[in-house]
């Protein structure tokens, strides 16, 4: 990690001021990077490593999906960069799904319901990946993972994507223009 990029904002403090907050509490971050990491390890090595087990459901929901639609990944928990626009990002998967052979973004949530905010985040993330793999992205999506361990919730984004590249490139504007760059 270089100075340069260390200052770049990440795609959820740039859409922060848009996310009503209100229902998030600081457990539901916990959980959510939790299961994050679990899956990860999961996919990359088809162990699952201890966790708690208040978060079984959620795994499990997670298993089950995978096991059903064999992902593969090309890219995922890795950060990328935009050096021009001055942004930075870490999508959870990029790669195909069984039935597909299109790649695709999918970004794991365990909130039961959608929120607005998740297709600014996806298609700032589709930005980044084309930017930074030079990989053409057909489809963008979330998984929601289920509390009661049933079958993980696929929704496919991709009809909303173009206006809300938009409307992310202007909250990236907005951010920038009350949080200018230092002077150098």
């Amino acid at each position: 990690m270089d100075i340069e990029t260390d200052m770049y904002p990440h795609v959820t403090e740039i859409i922060s001021p848009y996310v009503d907050t209100r229902w998030f509490l600081p457990e539901h971050k916990e959980r959510g990077r939790l299961i994050h990491n679990v899956c990860n390890i999961y996919f990359e090595t088809k162990w699952i490593p201890p966790y708690e087990e208040k978060f079984q459901f959620y795994i499990d929901s997670y298993i089950r999906w995978f096991e059903i639609f064999t992902p593969e990944k090309i890219a995922g928990e890795t950060e990328m960069y935009d050096h021009e626009l001055k942004f930075k990002g870490i999508p959870d998967f990029v790669g195909k799904i069984k039935g597909s052979d299109e790649i695709g973004i999918i970004d794991w949530k365990t909130s039961q319901q959608t929120y607005k905010h998740w297709i600014l985040q996806l298609a700032a993330y589709k930005h980044l990946v084309e930017h930074t793999l030079k990989l053409k992205i057909k489809w963008i999506a979330t998984l929601r993972l289920k509390k009661d361990g049933s079958n993980a919730l696929f929704n496919d984004w991709s009809d909303r994507e173009y206006k809300a590249t938009t409307l992310f490139l202007n909250a990236l504007e907005l951010y920038k223009y009350f949080n200018p760059e230092p002077k150098k």
